[in-house]
């Protein structure tokens, strides 16, 4: 387990920084001075100076961070300042780690395309009246496991979960193991005994997830399809998640952040590393979209004000922008707070 939270923890952080680096090459190619590529989050462990920039090691070890000179907007009236750059320029280098993020999601989805991945069963229907929709098993649970008498199968393909169905005992229990919210649950699923005394249909329609392997050729469109696919829905649930969470303090049912993820990563870690790969590629679009939105501390929100500076025609007043997005960034923590707190009670409930 200790393991797993390892490498999420160490995958998360490098998709971070991945995004970091687009902002600091993109500032680099453009001449704009970087003062500080950071891995980790201060305070400060080491670091070591190469030409003008200082890369630096710190203690919290999540993501990193680019400071560029001028940023802040001060230092207008430096040639190689952030703030004195025309507003294209400035435009570019705030979305260069957005795009990054979604160049990363699309490399992941294409080579997953080109290796194909394992079949996952899903659960397509529940027919109502069935032992199935009596023990509260539903559309779209993913089977994790699936447990017959004192049999058990991890990640079992639809072919697997058919034939255990099919020859189990009337007096064999099955259990279902299913994705459910931000961990697994077991749904217990109870016998029905037809006319000739052998166990009956538990009545559920099942499918598989996966992706089959596709021809080379075909692999950036498959992978294009599938970065625009998820985040169609990822921006849905984004959306759902600040109406909800703003209008009624509360998160929607089966969404969660960091500790959420990191318990379904345990939870189907014998999925493998393709799994692994696909959900990382979820996570990067993730961040690129929760980057552009514009609201105030993200990448999205600066770029607000750069585009009101073109409009206008002169630059917001610094100390307004400032406040907007100290006040922005309380209400992303207040979110964090909300969402991990939610994600923590799901654990222990």
């Amino acid at each position: 387990m200790f393991l797993t939270i390892f490498f999420f923890v160490i995958a998360l952080s490098v998709l971070i920084l991945v995004h970091e680096a687009g902002h600091f090459f993109v500032a680099r190619r453009l001449g704009m001075k970087a003062e500080e590529f950071g891995i980790g989050f201060p305070p400060r462990l080491w670091g070591f100076r190469r030409g003008e920039t200082l890369y630096s090691i710190n203690l919290l070890p999540i993501g990193g961070f680019v400071r560029i000179l001028g940023e802040g907007g001060e230092e207008v009236d430096n040639p190689r300042s952030f703030s004195s750059r025309p507003p294209g320029q400035r435009l570019l280098v705030l979305s260069a780690g957005v795009l990054v993020n979604l160049l990363v999601a699309f490399l992941l989805f294409s080579s997953l395309f080109a290796i194909g991945t394992p079949q996952q069963t899903i659960i397509k229907e529940v027919i109502e009246g069935t032992p199935a929709a009596e023990s509260g098993l539903r559309a779209n649970d993913i089977v994790v496991a699936l447990r017959v008498g004192d049999t058990r199968v991890s990640a079992p393909d639809m072919d697997s979960v058919v034939a255990l169905l099919q020859q189990r005992q009337p007096d064999e229990e099955v259990v279902f193991e299913v994705v459910r919210g931000n961990g697994v649950e077991e749904i217990f699923v109870g016998n029905h005994i037809d006319a000739s005394g052998e166990a009956g249909p538990v009545g559920v329609a099942l499918g598989s997830l996966g992706v089959e392997r596709v021809p080379w050729y075909q692999v950036p469109w498959y992978g294009a399809l599938a970065t625009y696919s998820v985040l169609v829905g990822t921006f849905a649930a984004f959306g759902e998640v600040i109406g909800q969470g703003i209008g009624s303090g509360t998160v929607p049912e089966g969404v969660g952040g960091p500790v959420g993820i990191a318990n379904v990563v345990i939870e189907l870690r014998d999925f493998g590393w393709l799994f692994f790969a696909q959900l990382m590629g979820i996570i990067s679009l993730n961040l690129a979209l929760l980057n552009s939105i514009p609201f105030p501390a993200l990448d999205g929100g600066r770029m607000l004000f750069v585009l009101i500076e073109k409009i206008k025609g002169s630059p917001v007043n610094r100390r307004v922008e400032g406040f907007v997005h100290m006040g922005g960034f309380a209400l992303l923590i207040a979110l964090i707070v909300l969402v991990t707190f939610n994600d923590i009670k799901n654990l222990v409930t």
